[in-house]
Order: structure tokens, then sequence, then C-alpha cells
């Protein structure tokens, strides 16, 4: 990376290294699990479809649409009260 004054600063060399998770690793780690819970879910409604399941394929669309942003939030609460 280049700092100022045309200088090479490593970046890595500039953070103290610590032993211990930090909110915002709470957030990256907890993007991923949602992104990961979403996949599985859009996967498990398409093969529910092609098995010609679609009420059940329906239901879990439905129960995603509320569920995914309840969790969402609570996890979010959970890792402010933890963290912070």
């Amino acid at each position: 990376m280049r700092g100022t004054g045309g200088k090479t600063v490593r970046r890595s060399s500039n953070f103290p290294k610590i032993s211990y998770p930090t909110f915002m690793d709470g957030i990256i780690s907890g993007a991923y699990i949602f992104m990961a819970l979403a996949v599985l879910e859009n996967v498990t409604s398409h093969v529910l479809r092609t098995r010609h399941m679609g009420k059940q394929a329906l239901r879990l669309d439905r129960l995603s649409r509320w569920l995914f942003p309840i969790a969402y939030l609570t996890s979010w609460i959970v890792m402010t009260l933890v963290f912070m």
C-alpha cells in the first residue's frame, strides 16, 4: 500500500495483534453464517420444488421471510451486548 510521500506502508504493521475476537469479527462471522443459511434455504426450496413438493417449499419461503430478519436483528443485539 502506498502511503503519503511515496513511502510504502505495510498495513499489518500498523495494527496491534490481539488474541480475542472483536465486534468487527462478530459482524463478519455473522454475515458469513447468514449468507450460508440463505444459500442453504434457497437450495432446499429448489430441491423441494423439483420433487413436486411445492407446498412445503412455499411454507419454507414464507417462514424464512420472517425468520431471517428476526434472527439477524437478534444476532446484532446479542453481539452489541457481548462486545460493548
